[in-house]
């Protein structure tokens, strides 16, 4: 068989084992802007029309290698509009390879009236796995490492960050390839969510049904030759 043709499939099976597998940026709608942040704490980019989603990572390998595992605060498609809405207990992430992105609304201090946007990620083939939105959860998801290193985020215990849920509003669509969300400023604090996103498992299905395709005829013509 041809070396580097042996390679090349070896490589791509990996990559599909491992969910190495993106299906791009997801499409937004609404007040939703596409930016690369380098700083998330209060302040640091406000405004009181859009909120600003970046990608934290991608493709980042996530396992807990014994300690415990990070917690979200929901993983099952739903609307979430109360505290109430939110499971009683907090799920944990499992281990896995993620796209991470991030979302932050921070209208002006002096604002006038209550700013709020309303907008929809949709990720396409990509799977969302779950999202952490209140602010503790935040805090311990980057203690975890779930996080992009070259960013500047708010100190852990800082009360203004996350959701309140009298105000804003998550939804998790029923095949959890959408997340639509309504953000309110509420006093001086600020709003954030994180959103934790894998390729569909049919992609992966379909992608190395394809490499296993390409690999079979060179087989079968190499025995021959030989």
């Amino acid at each position: 068989m041809n070396r580097s043709l042996l390679v090349f499939a070896c490589s791509a099976l990996a990559l599909l084992a491992t969910g190495d597998a993106s299906a791009g940026l997801p499409t937004l709608s609404g007040d939703l802007e596409m930016l690369s942040l380098t700083d998330v704490t209060e302040g640091a980019n406000e405004d009181n029309d859009v909120a600003r989603v970046f990608l934290e990572q991608e493709h980042f390998e996530y396992d807990p290698n014994g300690d415990p595992p990070t917690v979200v605060d929901f993983d099952s498609p739903g609307n979430y509009e109360i505290v109430d809405d939110l499971p009683l207990v907090k799920p944990t992430l499992p281990a896995g390879f993620y796209d991470i992105y991030f979302i932050h609304f921070d209208p002006f201090d002096d604002f006038v009236g209550l700013p709020s946007v309303d907008g929809t990620l949709n990720f396409g083939k990509q799977r969302i796995v779950a999202v952490s939105a209140v602010g503790s959860t935040l805090d311990s998801n980057e203690a975890a490492g779930l996080m992009d290193p070259m960013v500047m985020y708010p100190t852990p215990g800082d009360g203004g960050r996350g959701l309140e849920f009298d105000s804003d509003f998550v939804i998790l669509a029923s095949d959890r390839h959408s997340l639509r969300v309504g953000l309110q400023a509420v006093a001086a604090g600020y709003d954030q969510l994180r959103v934790f996103v894998v390729p569909e498992p049919s992609t992966l299905i379909l992608g190395a049904m394809g490499v296993v395709g390409l690999i079979v005829p060179i087989i079968r013509r190499t025995r021959r030759i030989t």
